[in-house]
């Protein structure tokens, strides 16, 4: 077994309590989920409870990265690369895709368990370096909203976040009683509702 595994293990088993437990979910317990007897495992791979959650959330952004570049490209030769609906696809469908994956029963909900946390929050580290494709998608999501106020943008993105990741939860919980059409169907709605959602024109009442 090579030296990462361990960590790997780590990673996971964190998902599998935060999401089931919370962000207090013991560290030993997240040791012992991983199948490791040292109950300081955790801290000698990752040092700390809030270093654990970033660089889980920080692997499961470089899945998401890989296929949001493909997407981005794929948007660029379609001449689709500010449609509204193709870039909130390019947030939805890597994500629904990990959760359809054989390797995954709590993603979405670890993420929804942390919508709050700095990990999750921070623009700094959401936006970072290696998570080119949030910030291109966004940058152009914002800039394409022109039934928006240009003041009420932000909160539209932000809104969009926060339901992303609370209704993937959801659809995460109801996986396995879905056949492939239906979740396919599912995929579809979810992007058409948050299209909706940030995308509908503001009230054009005259703002105090």
């Amino acid at each position: 077994m090579s030296e990462r595994a361990p960590a790997q293990r780590i990673l996971r088993a964190a998902e599998v309590l935060i999401a089931e437990r919370g962000i207090g979910a013991s560290l030993q317990d997240v040791a012992a989920e991983a199948g490791l007897r040292n109950k300081s495992a955790v801290q000698y791979y990752f040092g700390s409870r809030d270093r654990l959650i970033a660089e889980a959330v920080n692997a499961r952004l470089a899945e998401m990265e890989t296929a949001r570049l493909r997407l981005l490209a794929e948007a660029e030769v379609a001449g689709r690369r500010d449609d509204v609906r193709t870039l909130v696809a390019m947030l939805v469908l890597p994500m629904v895709q990990i959760v359809d994956g054989p390797d995954s029963t709590h993603f979405a909900r670890f993420l929804d368990r942390l919508r709050y946390h700095p990990a999750v929050t921070d623009d700094a580290v959401v936006f970072g370096e290696g998570h080119q494709s949030l910030r291109i998608i966004i940058g152009r999501l914002t800039r394409s909203l022109t039934s928006v106020r240009e003041a009420d943008r932000r909160f539209r993105t932000d809104s969009l976040a926060t339901c992303l990741l609370g209704l993937v939860a959801d659809y995460e919980r109801s996986v396995g009683s879905l056949g492939a059409a239906a979740r396919s169907r599912r995929h579809e709605d979810l992007v058409d509702v948050l299209t909706g959602l940030v995308s509908a024109p503001s009230n054009l009442r005259a703002v105090p």
